[in-house]
């Protein structure tokens, strides 16, 4: 029996999450009007840029001097190292086959 891939298990994990925060919130992460944003977005700079747009009005709040985003920034960083090892790993098991 084949065993899933890394990134389908990936996706199980993360549409777990979306549904138990919109069971907790009531919020619907994929419909909202980031996620829409985000669709378009396809490396860590265009994803800072569409986050720290939305966190605008929210740092005017708070008064931060761009600490949020330097969080976020680290945080996309980070996943986006994630996926591309995610997506190297489904290469290497390419080349591999499935007797090695």
């Amino acid at each position: 029996m084949a065993t899933p891939s890394e990134s389908s298990v990936f996706e199980s994990l993360f549409q777990c999450a979306l549904d138990e925060y919109e069971k907790e919130t009531g919020i619907n992460l994929v419909k909202h009007p980031l996620a829409a944003k985000l669709e378009h977005c396809n490396d860590v700079e265009s994803i800072t840029q569409a986050l720290q747009e939305q966190t605008q009005d929210f740092r005017e709040f708070r008064g931060d001097k761009h600490t949020v985003i330097k969080y976020l920034k680290n945080a996309v960083q980070a996943v986006h190292n994630l996926s591309e090892i995610v997506a190297l790993g489904e290469s290497i098991g390419l080349v591999r086959g499935n007797g090695s």
